[in-house]
């Protein structure tokens, strides 16, 4: 049975709209002109992201629509292109193009008839295929000065699954007498006729150790021109070399071609071992037995340098690999024995930890293992050997392990943390001279969450600015930050919040720093540090009705309307009953005597304040007995 995607209440809400055509609790359609509306603007770039960006800036609530519909859309525009009534060819589903269309390419040169309509021409599949993929499929036609929608997306996706082929193709090539007679002679070619290019096993067998080339570039070291051989011959190639086993045939160094190539191979192996060693980085002593031995065979078997350059000594200093532990591997048939055998017995021994792990189905730590393991198994391992297993296998339980998320935050706390310069003392202060700020969230509509970041100035009670986002990340408090940026400050102003994560970021301290800002925070866990901000959430939440929006668009808007409210139009009892703008010109037009008395008063009540919550805290410890 269908899963019901959409409510009875969403259904009536969504059918009052004039782009949607039908709506039921299992699917949503738009009308035809909306569709081609949502194509003109998205053709550019067509994707499930660009769509969904589209219809949020129509207004449109994603979260509402689902993911099908959108997908559906953007899955139609690159099949069919624009729409035009809805219909498709019966057979193939694909969008009918105008004939027209095939004439234009075709009068590029790009393109050539075939028995289906048109085809790419083969010069311009070589042409695009060399410079991909670091020059996509589009742009190289654009380049070429054709229209890609003109093109049609089957055609591009169709060449692009053809570039990226790994699997053998079965198509017969022909091949030219030109090519046949240069490639005769080649001392890696076995036969070469007007269908057949076979090279010999000895090829195969050398370019194995250079399969990450590129295979343009295999082909050129074994001096063999790509653009005489097709794409599908190329693809078949690197998927024949990818599966290739080895033999024992060698090849016959008996003319220069072969002494040249093995020469530009030599140091095609020099240059790729040359950068394994360096992008390794990891000492040779941390090399399992295995990668040791390979490792030690792969500079052994490597062809000796005429010019002396690449030599087993310059090997063995560049991988740190001290030359008595090189020979002792050479010489020793049987190195590495004692850790295979090691190796053999850790299974074995893991196979007795998942044993006592699973008896009776209730989950253990390493520690518990210990104790059971001699009822359980009848046998004792120690401890750290039971640890070196667990990790060595990715053998993980459910018991508790260090949250390393929560070191790092403890951490970003130590190095990040900044004193409390404010104490509560938010009026002692002049105008434009402190930056509140703080997050709270929104819940509002049918379970959607929203987070606000507002600034204020507690001196003034003055609302800075007040930010709404879907998101509680860096972008909304930076967002915050660059606003208060654009309004008056003094020098050496000071912002102070408390000990969020977000505050605690590198890039948000750097910006306050660039602004010229001191930073100041509360103590972690203590509301009334940042009292005067936390008090304009909650008269926010008490007199705004936000739970009935229903989109965040509404949302912001209202949180806009509030935010000119509450600076312009609410009195506030504490500001000598004026508003935020108000009382901001009213202290900066005091007189420097009228500013000391405020000074002096706003001192008093903070050392009333002080000596009630000292009393306080005595009555309090007496009452618990401390």
């Amino acid at each position: 049975m269908w899963k019901r995607r959409y409510t009875d209440a969403q259904i009536l809400e969504l059918s009052k709209d004039p782009h949607i055509k039908e709506i039921t609790p299992f699917r949503l359609r738009f009308t035809l002109s909306f569709r081609q509306q949502i194509y003109d603007a998205v053709k550019e770039e067509i994707s499930y992201t660009s769509v969904k960006k589209y219809l949020t800036e129509q207004g449109y609530d994603c979260h509402t629509l689902g993911k099908r519909p959108i997908d559906a859309l953007s899955t139609s525009y690159k099949k069919h292109g624009r729409p035009v009534n809805g219909s498709y060819c019966a057979d193939s589903r694909m969008y009918h193009h105008d004939k027209r269309d095939d004439s234009i390419l075709l009068k590029t040169g790009k393109f050539k008839k075939a028995r289906n309509g048109i085809s790419f021409a083969e010069a311009f599949i070589d042409e695009l295929y060399l410079a991909y993929p670091d020059q996509t499929i589009k742009d190289g036609i654009r380049k070429a000065g054709i229209d890609p929608d003109l093109v049609g997306y089957q055609r591009i996706i169709a060449l692009k699954r053809r570039f990226d082929g790994n699997v053998y193709v079965h198509r017969k090539t022909l091949y030219s007498d030109e090519i046949i007679s240069k490639y005769s002679s080649h001392p890696y070619v076995k036969r070469v006729t007007r269908k057949q290019f076979f090279l010999k096993k000895c090829f195969y067998n050398e370019v194995v150790n250079l399969s990450s080339l590129p295979i343009d570039k295999l082909l050129e070291l074994y001096e063999f021109n790509g653009s005489d051989f097709s794409i599908d011959f190329r693809n078949n190639l690197k998927f024949r070399i990818a599966h290739w086993k080895k033999t024992d045939e060698k090849i016959d160094i008996a003319s220069l071609q072969a002494v040249r190539i093995q020469q530009k191979r030599l140091q095609a192996l020099q240059k790729m071992l040359e950068k394994r060693l360096k992008e390794d980085g990891r000492p040779f002593h941390d090399y399992p037995w295995h990668e040791k031995k390979e490792l030690c065979c792969k500079i052994a078997l490597m062809p000796k340098d005429s010019q002396r350059i690449y030599t087993v000594s310059w090997y063995l200093k560049q991988s740190c690999i001290p030359r008595t532990t090189y020979y002792e591997i050479l010489r020793n048939a049987a190195y590495g024995s004692f850790q295979q055998k090691k190796d053999i017995q850790d299974k074995q021994d893991i196979e007795t930890i998942k044993e006592v792990i699973a008896y009776k189905g209730f989950a253990k730590g390493a520690r518990q293992i210990y104790m059971d393991m001699p009822d359980i198994a009848g046998k004792h391992f120690g401890l750290k050997k039971i640890c070196r297993l667990m990790h060595k296998s990715g053998i993980q339980t459910s018991i508790r392990r260090k949250n390393t998320s929560r070191q790092a935050i403890r951490a970003l706390l130590k190095r990040n943390t900044k004193p409390n310069l404010l104490k509560r003392q938010f009026k002692l202060y002049e105008p434009n001279m402190v930056r509140l700020t703080d997050v709270t969230y929104l819940d509002y509509g049918n379970g959607k969450r929203a987070y606000g970041s507002a600034s204020k100035d507690p001196v003034t009670g003055r609302l800075i600015d007040y930010t709404i986002s879907d998101d509680n990340d860096l972008n909304l408090v930076m967002t915050t930050l660059n606003h208060i940026s654009t309004q008056p400050l003094s020098d050496n102003a000071i912002l102070h919040s408390d000990q969020g994560s977000l505050y605690l970021t590198d890039t948000f301290q750097n910006k306050v720093k660039e602004m010229g800002m001191q930073e100041s925070m509360s103590k972690r866990g203590n509301c009334w540090d940042n009292a005067p901000q936390e008090s304009f959430f909650g008269h926010f939440k008490d007199e705004v009705n936000y739970k009935q929006c229903s989109t965040s668009e509404e949302l912001r808007e209202l949180c806009s309307q509030y935010q000119e409210y509450y600076n312009n139009e609410r009195h506030q009892w504490n500001l000598n009953k004026m508003t935020p703008v108000q009382y901001e010109q009213y202290l900066l037009t005091m007189t420097p005597a009228q500013k000391a008395a405020r000074l002096e008063k706003e001192k008093q009540k903070y050392q009333a304040m002080k000596e009630r919550a000292t009393r306080e805290a005595k009555e309090r410890s007496v009452t618990l007995g401390v």
